[in-house]
């Protein structure tokens, strides 16, 4: 474990791994277990349990009765305002809240306290994002006036009228893709399987297809959020989930994309 943070819903932020804290038990996170459905006594399905995560920490600083109101202030706005708040643990990411508190040792002469938190997460799964970006070359961006929404740290592609797409999990994935104009029909095959939308997007616009949320929206200049659902090209599953592997992505006509893979697991994959 490299990174193991917490940030509430007012993006306030408790780093575990920091050097006012000591993890004593975070050994739950790592842990998950399965509801089995049954008809006539033989499993039909699963279903995930979702259970709290136990993290015990301590301090042992000259401000330690500071430090641990921060802390307990920063977990229980989330629980005050009703918004969950991000449990960080390497790459991956759930939403929940903290819930329970327990005292388990305290030396006011050593400034030493231990104490246990109990984690509920708001969701069964944890969460993983990965961004591939594919670029056309800097003069034709420059001439077509494009102007993302984002500052990306990637190279552009200088040509892209064929690459690849690599799902690095060990299952399919859905996605978020981004189709950014100006371009007419864009067409993305991945594994010759086709995400299409039917129209124009015009510079300075973009088409956003959630796999997860079932959703197309387009983005007009102006920030207008525009339903395209009834644009796709219905002859094919433009929700189809990303296979696992290396897949041949091709763009047509050549256009600027960017695809999230949103990967899922029980728990965060040990490192």
């Amino acid at each position: 474990m490299n990174k193991f943070v917490y940030i509430n819903s007012q993006n306030e932020e408790v780093n575990f791994l920091g050097e006012d804290i000591i993890i004593t038990n975070a050994d739950d996170i790592y842990s998950n277990s399965w509801k089995t459905e049954t008809v006539y006594n033989k499993i039909c399905g699963f279903k995930k349990k979702t259970s709290n995560y136990k993290i015990g920490i301590a301090i042992c600083k000259k401000n330690t009765s500071e430090i641990f109101n921060s802390i307990s202030d920063i977990f229980e706005k989330d629980i005050i305002k009703k918004e969950p708040g991000t449990l960080v643990c390497d790459d991956w990411y759930i939403k929940g809240y903290f819930t329970e508190k327990k005292v388990s040792s305290y030396i006011k002469m050593a400034n030493y306290i231990a104490y246990e938190y109990a984690f509920t997460p708001d969701e069964a799964s944890w969460h993983k994002e990965c961004r591939y970006v594919y670029r056309i070359n800097d003069k034709e961006k420059s001439d077509r006036g494009l102007n993302y929404p984002y500052d990306f740290p990637y190279d552009y592609i200088s040509e892209i009228s064929s690459s690849n797409l690599n799902n690095l999990s060990a299952f399919d994935a859905d996605f978020i893709m981004t189709v950014y104009g100006p371009v007419i029909d864009p067409k993305v095959l991945i594994n010759n399987h086709i995400y299409q939308i039917f129209g124009e997007i015009t510079g300075n616009e973009y088409i956003t297809i959630n796999s997860k949320e079932k959703t197309i929206i387009r983005t007009a200049e102006n920030g207008e959020k525009i339903n395209e659902f009834a644009n796709q090209n219905k002859e094919s599953r433009i929700f189809e989930k990303i296979p696992s592997g290396s897949n041949t992505i091709i763009i047509n006509p050549n256009a600027n994309v960017d695809i999230v893979l949103l990967y899922e697991r029980s728990d965060p994959e040990w490192s």
